[in-house]
């Protein structure tokens, strides 16, 4: 997984003002579609469900022990918001 895809993920709003980002929102509620998916297992869309939420969640926990959350990122991240805010500084392609 490269580095660009955690800072992206990391830069996602949140989907709801109730939580800073979208990290904050994503493994909870991973949690809760798994937890739902093992009470309704009996139901087929619900056992798609539950293998749809373990493999998400399974690659988003890779992804969090692969790029720790770091002061660093913060850093990153508050320049590059500096940087779209700036309109003569030069773009960054990803």
């Amino acid at each position: 997984m490269s580095g660009y895809l955690f800072f992206y993920v990391y830069m996602m709003d949140p989907p709801t003002y109730a939580h800073a980002r979208y990290l904050d929102w994503v493994k909870p509620y991973l949690q809760d579609s798994i937890q739902s998916g093992l009470r309704n297992q009996n139901i087929q869309a619900y056992r798609q469900e539950l293998n749809l939420a373990l493999h998400a969640n399974t690659l988003f926990d890779q992804l969090i022990q692969r790029f720790p959350l770091s002061g660093e990122l913060q850093q990153q991240a508050d320049a590059l918001m500096q940087q779209q805010m700036d309109p003569n500084a030069p773009r960054r392609v990803f």
